[in-house]
């Protein structure tokens, strides 16, 4: 085999490698992704948050870098699961740069992070957190010989079901065990194991086995199938292939929208408007949404963590420094 090895090599002019090596910008390695694995992922972070450029950035500046950030991250995301060790890591640069201008500063933000990656007409940023974006959703089954990657990804699809709607028509596409088409739940999830033995169609069955010329079919030899009878009496059908949507009929699934369905947990705040609307300069935005979550660092502020030992306004104004100061009664900014 060493010599065919060296004769293909000589033809094709091509030496011989070993794994892992990068393919894409990215490693190619047959076990599971390690930290070391992960420095090449880190070291192209750093170099974007790290660059001269960069440093002289606004906060609505380097909000705006973030998304070419992210893309590299997506990226990776797409062929593996990240280590969460390397999320972490990955997140604090990223944390980092939006709030000092370099990538690899351990001080805290102005703003907590877990509600910087929040829907901004939820009082946000809409910066997805590295932890979100590596989640993935499919609703295949689970085979005992797949690899761990794949096991991995499987164990988040009740996320995903929750979100669908299963549409029956000619029963052709949905399983009739598994998939829930009954009022958002499967049979079996529903009945157990058992109801399958008392109707006698096979695991692998349609929900096509239980119609019968557009009109349901179902036994009654048990309670359970009784009700299921009853239950999908109420499904109406149409003509045409079985439909599965996104959260609501004729919504197409987008990762954005996936994103959204997954952050939701905040009330919507009633000045998103004020903060982001179209031809809108990105630094001014990031002062009024830094104002609305009373982040700006101001004098009292600062006393308060005993940065500074007097809070009073610098404007001569004789009261303290706040935020409700600063906009709206200090007479130099509003002579400004």
């Amino acid at each position: 085999q060493s010599g065919i090895k060296d004769s293909i090599s000589s033809i094709l002019h091509i030496s011989e490698g070993s794994l892992p090596v990068r393919y894409l910008g990215v490693p190619l390695i047959m076990s599971k992704l390690s930290r070391m694995d992960c420095l090449v992922l880190v070291d192209k972070i750093m170099r974007k948050t790290n660059s001269w450029q960069s440093k002289f950035l606004s906060f609505g500046g380097r909000l705006l870098i973030l998304s070419s950030i992210f893309s590299i991250q997506v990226f990776w995301c797409s062929i593996f699961i990240l280590p969460a060790s390397m999320i972490k890591e990955c997140e604090r640069l990223i944390r980092s740069f939006l709030w000092y201008g370099i990538g690899n500063n351990k001080k805290g933000g102005k703003v907590a992070w877990h509600k910087v990656c929040i829907p901004k007409d939820e009082g946000g940023l809409g910066i997805m957190s590295l932890r979100t974006r590596g989640e993935s959703f499919w609703s295949i089954l689970v085979r005992g010989n797949c690899s761990w990657s794949w096991r991995r990804i499987l164990r988040t699809r009740h996320i995903l079901t929750q979100y669908l709607i299963y549409d029956v028509n000619e029963g052709d596409r949905l399983s009739l065990w598994f998939d829930p088409w009954l009022l958002g739940e499967s049979i079996k999830d529903k009945y157990g194991l058992r109801v399958i033995q008392d109707l006698g169609n096979p695991s692998h069955a349609r929900v096509s086995s239980v119609l019968r010329d557009g009109r349901w079919v179902w036994p009654t030899t048990s309670w359970e199938l009784l009700e299921i009878s009853n239950i999908s009496s109420h499904i109406p059908l149409q003509t045409g292939s079985d439909s599965i949507h996104w959260m609501r009929r004729g919504l197409r699934f987008s990762c954005h929208e996936a994103w959204k369905a997954i952050c939701t947990g905040f009330p919507k705040v009633n000045w998103a408007g004020l903060v982001w609307f179209p031809f809108s300069i990105p630094k001014h935005c990031f002062c009024v949404w830094l104002t609305f979550n009373n982040a700006h660092w101001t004098l009292r502020r600062l006393r308060g963590i005993g940065v500074m030992s007097s809070c009073r306004c610098v404007f001569d104004c004789r009261e303290d420094e706040l935020i409700n100061h600063l906009f709206f009664a200090c007479k130099f900014t509003a002579d400004v």
